[in-house]
Formats: structure tokens, C-alpha cells, sequence
């Protein structure tokens, strides 16, 4: 089972490792995934830890507060750091375009202008899902097949569905 926790006051890499000792310290605990841009955390949970212990262990620093813990599965993709970096790149690339075409907006431009524009970013955005779906099938699609998780060809075939 995972859980997942939303926490405030977690802001950088040193907050993450101190939480991550924390929460690997409780017996039972045995993956922690931080996202310090979401303040989120997701654990791997092997048998039954309250939520008492998991606020407790977090907020023993005055600087952290927990604000919401939810059961379930959730799923993450812990990426390379070269590669998320990357693909965060190609993202504020996009805003920017579109920031951009918004500028040309507000500004009067030429339709004709403006749809060669939206054009470029149209073309960009597949170019973007087109590179995660191919990292989402070499790496999660493959791993959970190795696993007989063959549920996941259903949801590859809806990924398709919706690119069409």
C-alpha cells in the first residue's frame, strides 16, 4: 500500500533528506518519494503505520506541517535527473511560446501571424508526448509487462486512443 502526504515547509534538498531519514525510520516504511515542487511525498508502506506516526515523525521539526495524508496507489516515475531536466526545459520553452503568442494577441498581430505560431507549439506539444509515451513504453510499459502486470496494455491502448 502507498500513502501519500502532503507537507509544508518542505522547500529544499537538505528538508527532503531530513524527512526521508525520518519516515525510512519508521518500522515498515520502506520506500519514500519526495517532489519538493508539489510538497508531496509517496510511501511505500509493507504493513499497517498510523498516520499519528508519520505526523509525528514530520512535524518533530517545528518546520514542517503535515496538511493531508491519502491512502491508496499511487503511481510515480522517478526520472534521471538529466532527463527531467529536459523535459522541464522543452515545458518552459512551451510557456514561453505561448506567452508569446499571447503578446501577439494582446498586441494586434496578423491572424496569419498568430497561426504559424500556434502551429510551431501544436507541433511541439506531440513532439513532447511523443518522447514521453516512447520513454512511458521502454521503461514503465516494459517493467510492468516483465511483472505480468498486463493490465497495462489497456492502458496503453487508451494512451493510443487519445492521441488519435
Amino acid at each position: 500500500m502507498q500513502k501519500k502526504i502532503i507537507v509544508n515547509g518542505m522547500t529544499c534538498q537538505m528538508c527532503a533528506k531530513n524527512i526521508n531519514d525520518k519516515l525510512l525510520a519508521i518500522d515498515g516504511i520502506s520506500n519514500v518519494f519526495l517532489n519538493l515542487d508539489l510538497s508531496e511525498i509517496i510511501i511505500d508502506v509493507e504493513h499497517a503505520v498510523s498516520n499519528d506516526d508519520i505526523i509525528c515523525a514530520i512535524e518533530s521539526d517545528d518546520k514542517y506541517h503535515v496538511t493531508s495524508i491519502e491512502d491508496g496507489s499511487f503511481k510515480i516515475v522517478p526520472r534521471q535527473n538529466d532527463k527531467k531536466n529536459k523535459l522541464v526545459n522543452r515545458m518552459k520553452r512551451l510557456i514561453g511560446q505561448m506567452n508569446g503568442i499571447t503578446k501577439m494577441i494582446e498586441d494586434d498581430r496578423y491572424c496569419d501571424d498568430i497561426l504559424i505560431q500556434l502551429s510551431a507549439v501544436d507541433k511541439s506539444i506531440k513532439s513532447l508526448a511523443n518522447t514521453i509515451l516512447d520513454e512511458h513504453i521502454h521503461t514503465c510499459l516494459l517493467e510492468s509487462i516483465k511483472q505480468e502486470k498486463y493490465e497495462v496494455l489497456d492502458e496503453i491502448t487508451q494512451l493510443f486512443r487519445r492521441f488519435q
